[in-house]
C-alpha cells in the first residue's frame, strides 16, 4: 500500500493545532505590548514562535510605557 498525501496532512494536524494556539495567544500579547503586525507575522513562524512568545510576555505593556512617558512630560 502506497502512502498518499492525506497521511502527511493527518500527521501534521497536531503541530498545526499547537501552532494556531500559539499564534492566537501571541496575537493578543503582541497587541497588548504594542508590537506591529510585521513583527508579529515574523514572530509566529513555527520554528521560533515559542521563543518570541516568551520574549513578548517579558516586555512592558504599551499602556504602562505611555503613562510613564506622560509623567515624564509633566516634569
Amino acid at each position: 500500500m502506497e502512502p498518499d498525501g492525506t497521511d502527511v496532512i493527518v500527521q501534521l494536524l497536531p503541530l498545526l493545532f499547537a501552532w494556531m494556539i500559539v499564534a492566537v495567544v501571541g496575537y493578543f500579547i503582541a497587541r497588548r505590548k504594542g508590537i506591529g503586525m510585521g513583527r508579529f507575522a515574523l514572530g509566529i513562524f513555527p520554528l521560533w514562535a515559542g521563543v518570541f512568545l516568551l520574549w513578548w510576555v517579558s516586555l512592558t505593556d504599551k499602556d504602562v510605557l505611555d503613562r510613564l512617558a506622560e509623567l515624564e512630560k509633566r516634569r
